[in-house]
């Protein structure tokens, strides 16, 4: 009898630590949901200039747009499609981006993610299919990449 017991509690607790890993993940994913502009971008130890990222008169053309799975960059007239699933279980918090057209269709992104109120910070290798980072920082030739998003006030 006291087996049973020790048998249910255990996975009872076992389904409250799942439970709340999956509660964790839907709201990281429902609170990542709108329109994010570029705020900073590091690549290769390297800062690049978010001005740089800019249209004539001011106008962003970077813009990360997040609407149910769907993760989409627009920069300019030029759009990368992926969809996302994020683990904030894990530490650091992990994000894989998936192609899903184009040249790469179906190679995998795998970053680390933190989401702090209106700020998302994403650090990812420039090119499909590496290694996950380990840490929020890039080195030089290490062909990683450091962005910060600020998510765009509703009109």
């Amino acid at each position: 009898m006291k087996w049973a017991w020790v048998i249910a509690v255990g996975t009872g607790l076992m389904m409250v630590v799942g439970t709340r890993a999956d509660d964790a993940a839907k709201t990281d994913h429902d609170r990542l949901q709108g329109t994010w502009h570029l705020t900073s971008l590091e690549i290769n130890k390297r800062p690049v200039p978010v001005e740089n990222l800019k249209a004539d008169k001011g106008v962003r053309v970077l813009t990360l747009v997040v609407k149910g799975d769907s993760y989409t960059f627009l920069l300019g007239e030029n759009r990368l499609d992926m969809t996302f699933k994020m683990d904030p279980g894990e530490t650091p918090r992990t994000l894989d981006l998936t192609v899903v057209r184009g040249p790469d269709k179906g190679k995998v992104y795998h970053g680390i993610y933190k989401l702090e109120g209106n700020t998302f910070t994403v650090c990812r290798h420039v090119e499909p299919d590496k290694e996950r980072p380990t840490e929020f920082a890039t080195m030089p030739n290490s062909g990683l990449m450091l962005g910060v998003w600020q998510r765009e006030k509703p009109e």
